[in-house]
């Protein structure tokens, strides 16, 4: 019986494939007895590909994923990220960027939150050394401290003399905007609560949309389209990849859950039965209809603080259309008098305890949870 941990190794252009079949030869050669890797290119020809690498997201232990100035945004790496966080599994993100200021910290990227090591941020040795702790540690092996240090003495200096060279000429070959990781995308998208919710003491849940609409305004206007709908709405759309946005309302111990089963007439998605509140176009302006008639939109907001990572869905339209839809979330505090109002049964809202919710919750529902479950909630 095969008892080997598998890891997904993602990667998209030129050199991000270069660098990750390097990185792929060592690991091998230094675990290869113990864990599969696995990258995509691997597919034999004739395979039905986008069925190999969903089986391969699924029955991955975690995920490596090789980040350049090209593909920082690709949308395949964000779907192989989506795919691999959905299962709640570990995502090791490496950087190689142009110099030392290509950092998490200055990009516009979902997986600026996520753990990552930068090429630049530290030695050779200690990169490597890094990568290999990280392989040990979600993969079960077991090798010791003493072990890991001896692994990372004979073999990281051959591993940097076969990299650094890839790097060199990415750098003189991918254009750069100013040191920026970016590619097609020109200007970043501050989705900070300072930002997008400027001056929200006082206000209540019904103002959340007029927010995130004011917030559109920010945008480069290209990604920018109405829904049509008789409530028009900006659907904020990067090629197939859509950026929306969700909300849960909390008081810090419970959460607020739409019932889907008794409010399909308000959602057009076939989804798990318990979500927080979001919709297709960035606004959520949905909001105010799943919210209606509630007491919920007249509650006063006392904080706001964004909900770390983002939620992924892969859907497929009644038209066969094929789009990605990256979610990114807001906890949205009101006092726990104001939530004592809300019924515990027999309309489409429900109140639960954070650690007592159901199991069938949407991605973005479970992200919020998560986040609202551990004791730090900074911002």
């Amino acid at each position: 019986m095969n008892t080997k941990k598998k890891v997904f190794i993602s990667w998209s252009k030129k050199y991000s494939g270069e660098i990750a079949k390097i990185i792929k030869t060592y690991l091998e050669d230094i675990f290869g007895n113990k864990v599969d890797f696995f990258i995509s290119k691997e597919i034999d020809t004739g395979q039905i590909w986008h069925e190999e690498i969903s089986k391969a997201l699924q029955e991955a232990d975690m995920g490596i994923f090789i980040l350049t100035s090209e593909n920082i945004n690709a949308p395949w790496i964000l779907f192989e990220a989506g795919g691999i966080f959905n299962i709640k599994k570990p995502l090791c993100m490496l950087l190689f960027g142009r110099d030392k200021q290509s950092k998490f910290d200055q990009i516009e990227s979902p997986f600026k939150h996520i753990m990552h090591s930068s090429f630049y941020d530290k030695n050779g040795k200690k990169f490597f050394c890094d990568l290999l702790k990280n392989v040990n540690k979600y993969c079960d092996i077991g090798f010791n401290a003493n072990v890991l240090g001896i692994l990372t003495h004979s073999k990281a200096d051959s591993f940097m003399t076969e990299i650094e060279p890839l790097v060199e000429e990415m750098n003189k070959t991918v254009p750069s905007d100013n040191n920026k990781m970016m590619v097609e995308q020109q200007s970043g998208i501050d989705l900070s609560v300072s930002n997008v919710f400027p001056n929200y003491r006082g206000k209540k849940i019904q103002d959340i949309p007029d927010f995130f609409h004011e917030a559109t305004n920010k945008f480069p206007i290209k990604y920018c389209k109405e829904n049509g709908s008789s409530n028009p709405a900006t659907v904020f759309l990067i090629n197939n990849t859509r950026i929306s946005t969700f909300i849960a309302i909390t008081d810090g111990e419970r959460i607020v859950l739409f019932d889907r089963n008794k409010g399909k007439n308000l959602t057009s998605v076939e989804n798990d039965r318990f979500d927080v509140f979001g919709s297709v176009p960035f606004e959520n302006r949905t909001l105010l209809t799943k919210l209606k008639n509630s007491p919920l939109l007249e509650f006063e907001i006392e904080e706001i603080q964004a909900i770390h990572g983002f939620a992924f869905e892969d859907n497929m339209n009644k038209d066969l259309f094929r789009e990605t839809v990256i979610m990114f979330g807001y906890a949205i505090y009101v006092s726990k008098e104001d939530l004592n109002k809300i019924p515990s049964e027999g309309s489409n809202v429900l109140v639960r305890s954070i650690n007592e919710v159901p199991r069938n919750l949407t991605a973005k529902a479970d992200l919020a949870c998560q986040f609202l479950s551990k004791k730090d909630k900074k911002v």
